[in-house]
This record gives structure tokens, C-alpha cells and sequence, in this order.
């Protein structure tokens, strides 16, 4: 299992891909992510920051 993700708790780590191409985006805009040899695009629909426990 890679520690990018933990989806019990809804996290991502700041390391993986998909939250490096949120960085600086907001709601209501399109990013895309590079995986593996193939682009995805995700439309971004809500932002959620909760504290570390």
C-alpha cells in the first residue's frame, strides 16, 4: 500500500500527484494528472482542510 493516500481518513499526502496539480487551484477549475503515460482530468468541486489529530 503507498502512504500517497489513506482513504479511511479522506487524505491525500502533498506528495502524490493528484494534490502537487491541486496546489494553487480553486473551486470550479479542471486539473489534470499525470499517471503513469496517461493524462486524467478531475474537476475540482469542494476543498475540505481538516487539523492533524
Amino acid at each position: 500500500m503507498t502512504d500517497e493516500f489513506d482513504p479511511i481518513n479522506k487524505c491525500i499526502s502533498i506528495d502524490s500527484p493528484v494534490a502537487r496539480a491541486l496546489m494553487s487551484k480553486l473551486v470550479d477549475e479542471e486539473i489534470t494528472v499525470k499517471i503513469l503515460c496517461e493524462a486524467v482530468a478531475y474537476w475540482l468541486v469542494a476543498i475540505n482542510c481538516k487539523p492533524l489529530d
